[in-house]
């Protein structure tokens, strides 16, 4: 089975890494191999190879599908407090260390990847050697025997706990927003840099006199009366440049009359903007204009944090592989494997 090339940034670099795992695989197999420096020397293939593996994974283990019999490296072995044993062990001794909640989904993941050749990348709590459980992705890659029938699987893990729980916190933040988003005086609308309506909630709805379905088709510029379509260009336009913009805008109601309008529009690091709505012909009242301000604030302060734990992942295997990449020769082997990572 081959390796996809779809789905998201880290599972490509993953994949080429349990490649490179087969690929130790086979070095090992060759005939050359047999006491070849070339292979077997810290500075030959497999050296370099195992070396990388090791600074970008927590841990490999291959599974002989025909036996049962499972191989685990020293970090495996250290993780779940497995004794060395020759290094063979069954899989039904790791299979009672995974959170019984989580066992199910991995058995669906697996069975998906050996029958459909869907991706292998199930995510899992593991019992480690202290009996906590702790978050785990594993990337898995069927390799077939020579009749073309899966005869192993070999793994590569990854402790994620710590970004399980800034998966967690976020996730109470944007329900905390969402409520905010929603129960919030002010009519808000989510645009793209160009007016596309993203999202609205209930009070911009009332406001506007459209449902947020009609919103979205329709877009910002389509309610604007025709006079000020330019000055709701203007608008976005101070927002990508400075982030920030005020304008006083008059739209077509739903009902067909014409409402003025203040719009508080920020632009969010995303490249989204959101905009603030309120009757632009009522007297400023200071209460309003602050929790405007606060609620603004927040959404960009979440924006940030939920962009800034996306790139945290990631930043350890794509740093590792660049430093591999240019300590090796140029007509290296491994470089190419190298390459589709930091490219990925």
């Amino acid at each position: 089975m081959g390796i996809e090339d779809d789905q998201g940034p880290h599972d490509r670099p993953m994949r080429e890494l349990v490649h490179m795992r087969q690929q130790v695989g086979e070095y090992k197999a060759t005939p050359e191999s047999n006491g070849a420096s070339e292979y077997h020397a810290e500075d030959g293939k497999l050296g370099r190879l195992q070396a990388i593996l090791r600074a970008v994974t927590d841990g490999m283990y291959e599974w002989d599908l025909t036996t049962s019999n499972l191989y685990l490296d020293d970090r495996m072995l250290a993780l779940v407090g497995a004794p060395a044993d020759g290094n063979s062990h069954r899989i039904e001794e790791i299979l009672s260390l995974i959170h019984p909640d989580d066992v199910g989904g991995m058995n669906a993941a697996l069975d998906g990847h050996l029958r459909l050749n869907e991706p292998n990348r199930p995510e899992f709590r593991l019992r480690m050697t202290d009996g906590e459980y702790r978050w785990v992705s594993v990337v898995g890659e069927a390799v077939q025997d020579a009749d073309g029938n899966a005869s192993r699987l070999v793994c590569a893990l990854t402790l994620i706990n710590d970004t399980k729980a800034s998966e967690s916190d976020l996730q109470q933040s944007e329900s905390r927003l969402r409520t905010l988003f929603e129960k919030i005086g002010n009519g808000l609308l989510v645009l793209t840099a160009a007016g596309q309506v993203l999202d609205a909630n209930a009070k911009a709805c009332e406001f506007l006199g459209y449902g947020r379905s009609d919103l979205i088709q329709t877009g910002l510029l389509g309610i604007i009366v025709p006079s000020q379509v330019v000055d709701g260009i203007s608008l976005l336009g101070r927002v990508a440049s400075s982030s920030k913009g005020v304008g006083n805008i008059s739209v077509v109601h739903g009902e067909g009359r014409v409402v003025a309008t203040e719009m508080d529009m920020v632009g969010l690091p995303d490249g989204t903007v959101v905009c603030s709505l309120r009757d632009g012909s009522s007297e400023d009242e200071d209460s309003v204009r602050q929790l405007q301000a606060h609620v603004m604030d927040a959404l960009s302060r979440f924006s940030r944090a939920l962009a800034h734990e996306l790139n945290n992942a990631l930043t350890p295997v794509m740093g590792y592989a660049q430093l591999s990449e240019r300590a090796l020769a140029d007509d290296d082997e491994i470089r190419k494997y190298l390459r589709n990572i930091n490219n990925a």
